[in-house]
């Protein structure tokens, strides 16, 4: 299991909500409208990427990142620390 981030920007409503859903059902959680974090199976990243890849027009983006344990102190959302849902031990900061 890995830490990710999934960001989004798709201008079709019903795909945009289609997205979300498939971000939840893979394990991961909002932390904005468009951002999904969450430390899941790759397997599960990598069916997601499967499914959204294929639906996406141009110029829409769908972005999955890894994001490294030891690269992270604190997760921080604006300089506030997250919600503890959003943290672990291994995730500590976060910032794009």
């Amino acid at each position: 299991m890995h830490h990710y981030c999934a960001i989004y920007d798709i201008g079709d409503d019903r795909l945009r909500l289609k997205v979300s859903k498939w971000c939840k059902k893979a394990g991961l959680r909002r932390l904005q409208k468009s951002v999904f974090v969450g430390f899941v199976r790759q397997r599960d990243i990598d069916e997601l990427v499967k499914k959204v890849s294929p639906l996406l027009p141009t110029p829409d983006r769908f972005s999955v990142f890894a994001l490294n344990p030891a690269d992270y102190q604190v997760m921080l959302d604006s300089g506030v620390l997250l919600p503890g849902h959003l943290r672990t031990r291994y995730l500590t900061l976060f910032d794009f």
